[in-house]
């Protein structure tokens, strides 16, 4: 029983559900589950025995407040279905029902079209021939399901039987049916083995479960206030604050933050300009933007007019002045 408390493998299903008599004893309560009976309109799983099969519809509500009877409501219900002699029970939250008219008025078909998804372990597995599939082989499992039941605060293990045809989407993944594997289901249930008390589906896809993963959180990164292109052209979006607003963008008005941005974004590093010479910016290497010899060239002449030039090649030369400057000498001839 500790095993069976720990596992959650439930089944949940959608549909529109018919409220044919009210259980008058859940109804007196100031408070508690209201219970309905219902039915499932299913053709058989071969097809060939339509039956209405009973259900109980609950939902935990105040006195006065429930589904009526003779009207259609369309429903997500948790499904306990044990397997024995007593209705299966659909259990779906009051606030959440949709009213589609009256039983008589009516127009929709419901036969097989009760959909179910769930998770679960098959413990059982066979396969048949249906002629329909052209002696293609259809393979049929028993998945146990547990689940939590609120109308008797226990938890409930039951089995339900799925068939998996071999339908065109299908033919390929009934391999995934392996006994003792976990698997996320979904179909349309369209029929009860009554000797067995089995619900009956036809399925219409099938996943493996892969279990818990290890994920490993990301560090926080600096809060930025804007957002910025990188290099490769990607667009970083800024992030809120701890109060879960996003920051106000900058003014449009200069401030020496967007100025020394202005610098970085442009490749020259700031500087200081001297009184009574020109500024120039120090340019800052770029993998992505080479200098060539013509912009050196360009460079050295702002920085020393008469200290740089090129020979016939294209070679950068450099005078006397810069070529000792660059070896930390001073040059004949120049006083202090």
């Amino acid at each position: 029983m500790s095993n069976v408390a720990r596992r959650s493998q439930p089944a949940y299903s959608s549909g529109v559900f018919e409220v044919t008599e009210e259980i008058a004893s859940t109804l007196v309560a100031q408070s508690g589950f209201r219970t309905v009976h219902s039915g499932l309109n299913c053709a058989g799983i071969d097809g060939q025995s339509a039956l209405e099969h009973p259900i109980l519809l609950s939902a935990y509500s105040g006195l006065g407040v429930g589904l009526s009877v003779s009207e259609m409501y369309a429903l997500k219900c948790k499904v306990i279905a044990p397997n024995n002699a007593q209705p299966p029970h659909f259990i779906h939250e009051m606030s959440h029902h949709i009213h589609v008219g009256n039983s008589e008025t009516f127009p929709g078909n419901l036969v097989d079209n009760t959909s179910i998804s769930s998770i679960g372990v098959i413990t059982e597995r066979r396969t048949l021939i249906e002629k329909p599939y052209g002696g293609k082989p259809t393979t049929v499992c028993i998945v146990r399901h547990t689940d939590w039941d609120p109308t008797t605060s226990a938890n409930v293990e039951f089995n339900i039987e799925y068939w998996c045809r071999p339908v065109r989407n299908l033919i390929k993944t009934q391999n995934l049916f392996q006994r003792g594997r976990e698997v996320s289901l979904t179909g349309f249930i369209t029929g009860r083995d009554r000797s067995r008390h089995l619900l009956q589906v036809d399925v219409y896809s099938v996943s493996v479960a892969t279990g818990h993963e290890n994920i490993n959180s990301p560090s926080p990164g600096g809060a930025t206030g804007q957002s910025r292109t990188t290099r490769a052209g990607q667009i970083r979006l800024p992030r809120p604050d701890e109060q879960g607003t996003a920051y106000e963008p900058p003014s449009s008005s200069p401030t020496e933050s967007t100025r020394t941005a202005a610098i970085s974004e442009s490749h020259f590093l700031p500087f200081v300009e001297a009184s009574g010479s020109s500024a120039v910016p120090t340019p800052v290497d770029s993998p992505e933007q080479p200098i060539n010899a013509g912009s050196l060239v360009g460079i050295l002449q702002e920085l020393d007019p008469a200290g740089a030039s090129t020979d016939a090649n294209g070679n950068v030369r450099q005078s006397a002045r810069a070529s000792a400057n660059s070896n930390g000498k001073r040059p004949r001839g120049i006083g202090l």
